[in-house]
């Protein structure tokens, strides 16, 4: 379909409400968000293990209760309630849903309502409450996300390489705390990213390169960026070589935004928020407006996407519906709200609703 039947489609359909609006009123896109937000975690009231795993093909997606009983080496094994023993790659699991004490309960819960703040402690707590060691890696895992969403960055790349160091296959190497929307000034941040950049490991290289890429340390970071990328081991090369793109997207041309796509659309699906939320803000100067609100749209409904790039992906895309289409403009701006209210994203929206 030529790009402009394709937009004048999805322009009709946002102003009839079929699409965005309808739902979005709804609660779809609520909906949505809120269960990617608890995306491979437990939702609260769940009495017995749950493992949501893909098939060996990948082509079925299944479903088992009863109780976890190892995770070690990159290896699930689940007791199934009707019996039999569940062996499974972590890396084909979808979503573990488990019981813990009443801080991981309550810290979900406070999660869930984007109260990170609170969600932050509870959950720690949790942490050094839980005995079983596959328990508390995945509580890991909610603690990185939230540490991010707060601007806990050294926390959650501390974190983030501790769970890498226990399963270095990890199926939560998507919540990479790596930097997308711009730098950190924190001076305990950045001593520590130069250090990482120092290091042998490619993982505290790119860490710390990608911290340290719009400060004095630019030049150096573009390199080791490049010797990241340039390894071929994945998916580090992925994440250093989408990286360094960083610094070009303010001058980025049509032709180079397209080249992006291209190696985009060759990287696993689950790895795409962070480089899509790059295409969407060099696109939100080369495309018009509904093009480039549904560039933003595609990295806030991403599940795969730290809360922190979500919320700011629909604090772009009410910004590029602002001047022709203001009422969806409210209407994200109040999803906004209503999912991510601790966001800088929510702060700026706030003057933009005025």
């Amino acid at each position: 379909m030529p790009a402009e039947q394709s937009h004048k489609l999805w322009l009709h359909a946002l102003r009839k409400r079929a699409w965005f609006l309808n739902r979005l009123s709804d609660g779809w896109m609520s909906g949505l968000l809120a269960w990617s937000l608890v995306f491979g975690v437990l939702q609260p009231g769940i009495c017995e293990d749950r493992i949501t795993y893909r098939s060996a093909n990948g082509e079925e997606t299944r479903v088992r209760v009863g109780s976890l009983s190892q995770y070690i080496d990159g290896e699930i094994q689940f007791q199934v309630r009707e019996g039999g023993l569940l062996k499974i790659p972590s890396a084909r699991v979808v979503q573990l849903e488990f019981e813990s004490g009443e801080a991981w309960k309550k810290g979900l819960e406070f999660w869930h309502e984007g109260n990170w703040d609170e969600a932050f402690d509870l959950l720690v707590k949790a942490y050094r409450d839980e005995d079983r060691d596959w328990a508390k890696y995945e509580i890991q895992s909610v603690i990185l996300r939230c540490a991010y969403a707060l601007e806990k960055y050294e926390i959650a790349c501390d974190v983030f390489l501790q769970m890498m160091e226990d399963d270095p296959g990890t199926r939560h190497f998507h919540w990479i705390p790596l930097s997308w929307q711009r730098g950190d000034d924190d001076p305990t941040l950045i001593r520590q990213a130069e250090r990482w950049m120092q290091s042998s490991n490619s993982l505290e290289r790119l860490l710390g390169a990608s911290w340290l890429l719009t400060t004095a340390k630019q030049s150096q970071a573009i390199e080791v960026l490049k010797g990241v990328a340039e390894s071929g081991k994945q998916p580090f090369a992925d994440m250093a070589r989408t990286q360094s793109w960083r610094p070009r997207v303010p001058r980025a041309d049509r032709d180079l935004v397209n080249l992006w796509r291209q190696a985009i659309a060759e990287m696993p699906i689950e790895l795409r928020s962070g480089p899509n939320w790059l295409i969407a803000q060099a696109a939100s100067r080369l495309e018009s407006h509904d093009l480039a609100a549904i560039n933003y749209l595609k990295v806030a409904v991403d599940e795969n996407a730290h809360e922190a790039l979500r919320a700011e992906a629909l604090l772009g895309a009410a910004r590029q519906l602002q001047d022709e289409h203001p009422r969806e403009s409210a209407e994200t701006l109040k999803e906004l709200k209503n999912r991510f209210s601790q966001s800088n994203a929510w702060q700026l929206g706030q003057q933009l609703g005025k």
